[in-house]
């Protein structure tokens, strides 16, 4: 009797621990990766800041010198511009950023969807990918991809449809 008793106590333990454990698996952080949650990024220029992330996590292979990101938003000083993504990449040496996923970006008077985004930090120049869709006070413009230089103006290229609204 004894020893069925025990036996039960133990499959009890067993089932609570099982109930304790985390539901999803946990990422494994490989030998010479750095995880980072949390992070803030600046990136500086001769004029100053040229823009600012916020990052929910970063994993950074020593040998790649690419970071890995998730849930990342940032902003453009010059342009008072913000970008957020759900996933991307930045490259440590050159400063260019790589988001995909669901990307929404925000401007003065101006808002703007793609599936990816690109910021050369060589050219300065903000590569739009994907169904892109740019939405004013007076206009909805679509395109399969687009571009914005050093200035307000976004360039679309590919299918491009626009459809003006009275004042």
């Amino acid at each position: 009797m004894r020893s069925v008793v025990f036996f039960g106590l133990l499959v009890v333990l067993f089932l609570f621990a099982l109930l304790l454990m985390p539901k999803e698996e946990v990422e494994r952080v490989v030998a010479g990766d750095s995880l980072l949650r949390g992070v803030h990024i600046i990136r500086y220029g001769a004029e100053g800041i040229r823009w600012e992330a916020e990052v929910e996590e970063a994993r950074v292979t020593d040998t790649s010198g690419i970071a890995r990101l998730k849930g990342v938003s940032l902003f453009y000083p010059a342009w008072s511009f913000r970008v957020e993504g759900e996933m991307g990449s930045y490259a440590l040496t050159t400063g260019s950023l790589n988001l995909t996923g669901r990307i929404m970006a925000v401007g003065p008077d101006i808002r703007l969807t793609a599936s990816e985004v690109s910021y050369d930090a060589q050219q300065r120049r903000l590569l739009l990918r994907g169904t892109l869709r740019v939405e004013g006070k007076r206009f909805i413009a679509t395109a399969d991809r687009g571009e914005i230089l050093d200035t307000d103006i976004v360039r679309m290229y590919g299918n491009v449809r626009t459809v003006f609204r009275g004042t």
